[in-house]
């Protein structure tokens, strides 16, 4: 007994040395296979999170190739960190360069950082293999306790290699759980066997259980909107295609109605991109209440919004329309502040069977016709709509194709001094050939040109070019050149017009700059500064077709112009009502007198209008009477036969000059 006695101790303490290893081998089995475990686990998360991000974000390689995402692309981007537990994601191009990183942070172009090339991100665009890892992240800021993480491939939305991601999974809720029953493992060998059966089974179930909930989430996020709960574009063009394809379908003699929200920009740059989502939503819950169960309703883009009508008469859609529109105009609240916006909507009522594409493309028209006509409408589609825009899209074509191609062409029409009949100088016409040996109208091509944003790179061709021609005029003539609103916007133009100079030689005193009174309908401030830059250069400015637009007198004062030009609409009603009219220019013209301005009468056509414009004393005159627009040579002729008649002691007789430029007149 005594020895059993003395064997005890030693029996228990080989016990224990015997559970102490067992329970370390269990722990570092259990640890290994918790840590695989939570592996496996990350890397389904991580394949889901993949798929849906090929589905939400088809423009991933735009992404990648510019480095430059839009708002709209980093607001979504946002939305995709929070699915499947993931926390942070970096996005490289395939040789390993760092494209952007999204953390808790914010989703970001890394400026510290790009370029930088990751081996492990190159290797795996370049292998296609999954380079996944389980990381400790307990005790380092902004980490959770433990987190998987891997490289992958990007694809594109048609499966194609395009990039690679870094993303990390949070998986510490996973191993807190796999832990907290392992942990009862290492209580007793007896129940080691049963443990090794339920460890996976357990965490096997939890897998399935969270990627059913990321599955579930995805599904979602692909069939509506996270922000206002209506359709996803995907699901909304889906729905349609399946209501068309219906044999009975009521579409034939339904509506698609495609709405946009005018000067979205300016009311994120007012209130932040809080206050366009509450907008957003706020319009969201307005076509929410109008369609009601007619129909059904998609957010189609960042500010765009789709309703299909099944069934829906014309009169319907009108009322539903122009309710949306009263709807939107209600002011939103986002926190203390009251958001106002305004909405344009464009419709298509299908009258025959068509195609999904086809629907939306002309509600599309719609809406674009209800933009260019001032924003705040409904539009309803015809055909004339569509042939108006392929003529706008061929114009756009043919601008670009003259501006990359340099194909634009100036004209000159001189200017008279009404006291000596000789020509003081000349304004610089900007021509567009149609490409069939005519010209395509300024009143067409320029608003265009503006509103693609091509004219001040247009302008700043004509500006130099006409300079560069008027230098070899003699020194006494002036060239007038058209300014656009546009190039005030942009804030390059007092370098523009100062670099023509340097590079021309052409003197600043020589140079009138024409602006008119759409100009001061803007940022008043900034066109005020540009203006005195522009006359402490040298040039002068003068105010064009006065009359037509405000004609404010305010205005005159404000900006001292240098000369006041008298439109060409005066001088056909003064044709018609020649009483009336006479006061009416006789008072510009001592108006302009009285403010030290030179007064120029446009549109003059015959030799009474001279006569009359005369005898009220107005400065200069321009017009066919005088002289068509004509090209450099001709110009050139026309100041030869100027001086010619100089020489012999007698003025130019208007038609002389007039047909010198006959052979290439546009008007």
């Amino acid at each position: 007994m005594p020895a059993l006695r003395n064997c005890v101790p030693a029996f228990v303490v080989f016990i224990l040395i015997v559970a102490a290893s067992i329970g370390i081998g269990v722990h570092q089995v259990l640890g290994f296979a918790v840590s695989s475990a939570v592996q496996r686990d990350g890397e389904v998360r991580m394949r889901h999170w993949a798929g849906y991000i090929n589905n939400r974000l088809p423009d991933l390689e735009e992404i990648i190739v510019t480095g430059r995402p839009t708002a709209e692309q980093l607001q979504q981007l946002e939305i995709m960190r929070e699915v499947g537990n993931v926390f942070k994601f970096r996005l490289f191009a395939p040789d390993g360069t760092l494209v952007l990183i999204s953390d808790e942070a914010s989703t970001r172009v890394s400026e510290d950082s790009v370029g930088q090339v990751n081996l492990r991100a190159r290797d795996a665009f370049q292998t296609g293999q999954i380079d996944i890892s389980v990381k400790n992240g307990k005790g380092l800021q902004g980490q959770p306790d433990v987190y998987v993480e891997s490289y992958m491939r990007a694809h594109n939305i048609k499966g194609e290699s395009v990039g690679a991601f870094e993303i990390y999974v949070d998986q510490t809720k996973m191993a807190t759980f796999l832990h907290a029953i392992f942990g009862w493992a290492a209580a007793g060998l007896a129940l080691l066997g049963s443990l090794a059966y339920l460890i996976p089974a357990f965490a096997f179930l939890q897998r399935n259980a969270d990627a059913t909930r990321a599955e579930n989430t995805i599904s979602y996020l692909t069939e509506f909107d996270p922000l206002t709960s209506l359709l996803s574009r995907h699901s909304f063009t889906e729905r349609l295609d399946q209501e068309i394809d219906q044999p009975d379908s009521h579409l034939s003699a339904g509506a698609v109605i495609f709405i946009d929200i005018d000067n979205f920009k300016a009311i994120n740059d007012e209130y932040g991109h809080q206050g366009g989502d509450q907008f957003i939503v706020h319009l969201a819950n307005a076509i929410k209440s109008q369609v009601g169960e007619l129909g059904y309703a998609a957010r189609f883009g960042g500010d765009e919004f789709t309703i299909s009508l099944p069934g829906i008469s014309e009169k319907g859609l009108r009322k539903i329309c122009e309710n949306i529109l009263r709807e939107a105009r209600k002011p939103a609240l986002c926190g203390n502040q009251i958001i106002t916006g305004k909405i344009s909507i464009g419709a298509h009522l299908n009258h025959h069977n068509s195609t999904s594409e086809d629907l939306l493309r002309k509600a599309d028209i719609a809406l674009y016709n209800a933009k260019n006509s001032g924003k705040n409408r409904f539009v309803l589609f015809n055909e004339d709509m569509a042939h108006q825009l392929k003529s706008r899209r061929d114009l756009e074509r043919r601008l670009h194709r003259a501006h990359d191609r340099q194909e634009f062409e100036l004209n000159y029409q001189p200017i008279i001094d009404s006291k000596t009949s000789r020509i003081a100088g000349f304004e610089a016409l900007l021509r567009l050939p149609d490409g069939s040996g005519g010209y395509i109208s300024p009143d067409r091509f320029i608003p265009v040109a503006e509103s693609i944003g091509l004219i001040s790179s247009i302008s700043k061709w004509a500006i130099h070019e006409a300079l560069s021609t008027a230098n070899t005029w003699p020194g006494t003539l002036f060239v007038s050149v058209n300014l656009s609103p546009r190039q005030f916007e942009d804030g390059n133009l007092v370098n523009t017009i100062k670099a023509a100079v340097d590079q021309t030689g052409f003197p600043a005193n020589r140079l009138e700059l024409e602006v008119t009174e759409s100009l001061f309908l803007g940022n008043t401030e900034s066109v005020d500064s540009q203006i005195k830059e522009l006359k402490r250069l040298g040039a002068s400015i003068a105010l064009d077709d006065f009359g037509t637009g405000y004609s404010s007198i305010g205005y005159l004062i404000r900006y001292g112009f240098n000369k006041l030009k008298i439109d060409r609409s005066f001088l056909l009603a003064h044709e018609k009502d020649p009483d009336k009219l006479h006061g009416v220019l006789e008072t510009i013209i001592s108006l302009g007198h009285g403010l030290g301005m030179c007064v120029t009468a446009e549109g003059i056509e015959t030799a009474g209008q001279a006569k009359m414009l005369g005898g009220l004393k107005c400065d200069q005159f321009q017009g066919y009477h005088f002289g068509k627009p004509m090209d450099t040579d001709s110009v050139a002729i026309a100041l030869l036969q100027s001086t010619a008649k100089k020489m012999a002691g007698r003025k130019p007789a208007p038609a002389e000059m007039a047909a010198t430029g006959a052979k290439r007149n546009t008007g």
